[in-house]
């Protein structure tokens, strides 16, 4: 699960960053996000879909379900108290905050996003990886 939580940071990342700088800043036309995120999607989901469908062509995929997503995700439920699930809810707005504020005092555009994109993904992934 953790894998998946890298690719929603990442995404997360990439959002906030377009969103703190803008395209505009940064001289992106919008057919060129969309074309970078074809090409992530496409480049990520390779490997795990032709393992996924191997397994279903040799008929365990049950046993693949289990092993990768079941047996994942049900211990996590009672690993850990559930207030935890506040460090998320406090942790990364401040994280966003603190991405505002380096884009907004850092006048290059390029090293502004390139410090908002490091810092939102990691404070997006630990703090998710932390709570849930």
């Amino acid at each position: 699960m953790k894998t998946l939580l890298l690719a929603m940071s990442t995404l997360v990342g990439g959002s906030a960053t377009l969103i703190f700088v803008g395209r505009e800043r940064l001289g992106i036309a919008r057919g060129q996000i969309l074309g970078a995120l074809a090409a992530f999607f496409a480049s990520a989901l390779i490997v795990p879909a032709t393992i996924a469908g191997a397994f279903a062509l040799y008929g365990i995929w049950p046993q693949f379900r289990y092993w990768v997503f079941d047996h994942n995700v049900v211990p996590g439920l009672t690993n850990h108290p559930a207030w935890w699930v506040i460090i998320f809810a406090v942790g990364f707005p401040l994280v966003t905050l603190w991405a505002r504020r380096i884009v907004a005092a850092t006048p290059e555009a390029v090293v502004a996003a390139r410090r908002s994109f490091v810092l939102v993904t990691a404070g997006f992934f630990f703090t998710a990886l932390v709570s849930f």
